[in-house]
């Protein structure tokens, strides 16, 4: 049925919802919710609740669609191993793989009450376009459909552009999987997404897996560098002081360790970052006959003055002797 007898919107009403749609700042939206606003205008609630919905998939869908279906199916991979289907032919059956997918990728928080109040209310709403989308004997008010769509409106007035990751595992979940497609392009590409308070978090938790044995490492050496070397440009500089503190002390606690340290210097992950930085360059002369002759002359060449005039004294000293 859809629509209360004599219960017609007030003009305040169906008012709400064209600033609604006005304010929308996604251009691809502006249909369903104008579909919406026209519906609930002439009494056909159900059908402006389905619209009204179709507003909030596209935006879900547009998030997905950006950040890309590859990076998607790592958050999806269970239900698609479950139904034996491509994560495509999934999307073109059901709404509800869009709403997973972002939740899970955590592009909205969730760290108050508040926060998941409001995520929750994407599925109340799906459950209530389901239930008006089909023949029944329900109805709904008008009030009750501004209800629902007020508890989306926040949603519908976000733009894509501005979306990010709210945790740094997201991240993470993409390097454990081994279907996902890893290259240098992927790696940046997935911190482009990290959120600006979250990319030190991440440049530290790739740090100590750097410096974690193989059998505690949480993802594999290779593609912690290409994560390191995606986010260090973006980072300020006292977060970048912050973390070469955090490394020089790494560096300066495993002098006598017997694990295999070197992996970060054999990369030379933070040459352009290290300059100045005393406790790191004591750090490598102490480790120098452990390295490659390659990284010894990498040593010399970024070395500041004092410890580059060392190194020569030593060359020399060794000359002489021959």
């Amino acid at each position: 049925m859809g629509c209360l007898e004599g219960d017609r919107p007030a003009e305040e009403q169906v008012q709400q919802l064209r600033c609604l749609v006005e304010s929308a700042p996604e251009p691809v939206l502006r249909p369903y919710l104008e579909e919406c606003a026209c519906a609930f205008a002439g009494g056909a609630y159900a059908v402006a609740t389905v619209a009204g919905w179709c507003a909030v998939a596209r935006y879900l869908r547009l998030i997905v669609d950006t950040v890309g279906h590859d990076i998607a199916e790592c958050f999806y991979r269970d239900e698609m191993e479950k139904a034996s289907q491509s994560f495509l032919h999934l999307i073109q059956h059901s709404d509800q793989p869009f709403y997973v997918v972002c939740k899970r990728m955590r592009f909205f928080e969730d760290k108050t009450s508040e926060d998941r109040a409001k995520v929750d209310a994407i599925k109340d709403f799906y459950d209530t376009r389901n239930r008006y989308a089909h023949p029944n004997d329900e109805s709904i008010s008008a009030n009750a459909v501004l209800d629902a769509i007020n508890t989306v409106k926040w949603l519908l007035h976000r733009q894509v552009s501005q979306e990010r990751f709210q945790t740094v595992q997201v991240v993470f979940v993409c390097a454990r999987d081994h279907k996902f497609s890893w290259n240098e392009q992927k790696a940046e590409e997935l911190v482009r997404w990290v959120c600006e308070d979250q990319q030190g978090t991440l440049a530290n938790t790739v740090l100590d897996n750097l410096f974690a044995t193989p059998d505690n490492q949480d993802i594999e050496s290779g593609k912690a560098i290409d994560l390191w070397n995606a986010v260090k440009p973006l980072l300020r500089n006292d977060v970048r002081c912050g973390l070469m503190e955090n490394l020089a002390g790494k560096l300066s606690s495993s002098l006598s360790d017997k694990m295999d340290v070197m992996n970060v210097a054999r990369h030379l992950i933070f040459w352009d970052q290290a300059k100045e930085h005393s406790a790191i360059w004591r750090y490598l002369l102490a480790r120098r006959g452990d390295l490659s002759r390659r990284i010894e002359d990498r040593i010399r060449q970024y070395a500041p003055s004092p410890y580059r005039e060392q190194i020569d004294e030593e060359i020399e000293f060794k000359e002489d002797e021959i």
